[in-house]
């Protein structure tokens, strides 16, 4: 009797899953991680081109930097985004120093918007940081100088 019960190959499938289930477990929540993580990179990427569209319609909103940073936030589906818009010249294609009114012969204005914020992920994994820093940046030049 003992003999058959060694032999027997019943229950072999359901202890080979519960030794593989929860490395397939946290194979597939690192996928969603991932996935998440990619998501949030996009979200960010679209948040600062939206603040950089705002920017670079005209000389004046180029200068709204309140106004940039309203667009991003807007976009962003209200996320604890940190934004810095700025605005940069180039004049006959190098730098130069925006001059206020009146653009200058061959002055071209930019807007340049940079979003940051922070990944949490939903699990703690041994080697990976709790915190992920994301970061996107857009430049546009304005349309209506």
């Amino acid at each position: 009797m003992m003999r058959n019960l060694f032999r027997s190959e019943r229950g072999t499938s359901m202890i080979e899953f519960a030794l593989l289930a929860p490395v397939l477990i946290l194979l597939v929540v690192g996928v969603i991680e991932v996935g998440r993580f990619t998501y949030f990179g996009i979200l960010a990427a679209h948040a600062a081109e939206a603040g950089a569209k705002y920017g670079a319609e005209n000389l004046y909103t180029a200068q709204d930097q309140t106004g940039m940073k309203n667009a991003v936030l807007n976009d962003g589906q209200n996320l604890a985004w940190n934004v810095a818009a700025t605005h940069t010249c180039s004049q006959n294609g190098s730098v130069a120093t925006c001059l206020s009114g009146t653009p200058g012969p061959n002055m071209v204005y930019y807007v340049n918007v940079t979003v940051t914020a922070t990944f949490h992920p939903l699990l703690y994994y041994p080697g990976v940081p709790t915190a992920l820093p994301v970061t996107a940046y857009a430049t546009m030049r304005v349309q209506n100088q």
